[in-house]
Order: C-alpha cells, then structure tokens, then sequence
C-alpha cells in the first residue's frame, strides 16, 4: 500500500501576553483553533489566545521534533530574530545586532 507522507510544520505561536508558544503538527489553521477553544495547550490556554506568527514545513516527525526542541532552547532575542527575519543570526562582536533577510519570509 502506497501511503501519502503528511507534511509536519513546526509553528511558533504569539499569546495575547506576548509570550511565544513553539509546536509541531500536521495542520497549522486546525492546531490554533483547538488551542484557543481551550483544547489545546495548558501553555496557550493560560497565557490566553495564540496567534501562529512563523512556520516551518518538514518531511517527517523526527526533524520538526528536533527542530522544536532546538529553537525552545533558544533565547527570546533568536527566536524573535528568527520570526522577523526568518534567521536567528545575531552577531555577538557589535554593540547591536544585524540581520540577514536574505531568508526572510512574510
């Protein structure tokens, strides 16, 4: 039996409180609507509604998986980074950061 592979997007989601949510799924628009109707995250339901404001798209579980666990290790400044201008680069050498937008997405 030939099966079709479902793609798994790793989201970051923004709460009311401006806290960041990081997840995996296969159906980002289906995901969201559970976690704001309350049967979602206890990390979403208690820092209030959540909007997805980046995404990632995988083949398989095993890379969205290590790919969420990687960026929840991050630093709020690296994932805002990454959310804005779709990388986490920030140069430590400079007194401010720069970015490259070269993979940024809207």
């Amino acid at each position: 039996m030939n099966k079709l592979k479902q793609k798994i997007f790793l989201y970051i989601a923004r709460c009311k409180d401006n806290t960041l949510y990081i997840g995996i799924t296969t159906d980002t628009k289906a995901k969201i609507l559970r976690h704001n109707n309350g049967s979602g995250s206890v990390w979403i339901k208690t820092h209030r509604e959540g909007k997805i404001v980046y995404t990632e798209e995988y083949d398989n579980y095993l890379d969205a998986h290590r790919r969420e666990l990687q960026i929840k290790k991050w630093r709020r400044e690296k994932k805002e980074n990454l959310i804005k201008y779709g990388t986490p680069i920030i140069y430590a050498n400079t007194s401010s950061a720069r970015f490259s937008t070269a993979n940024r997405t809207t």
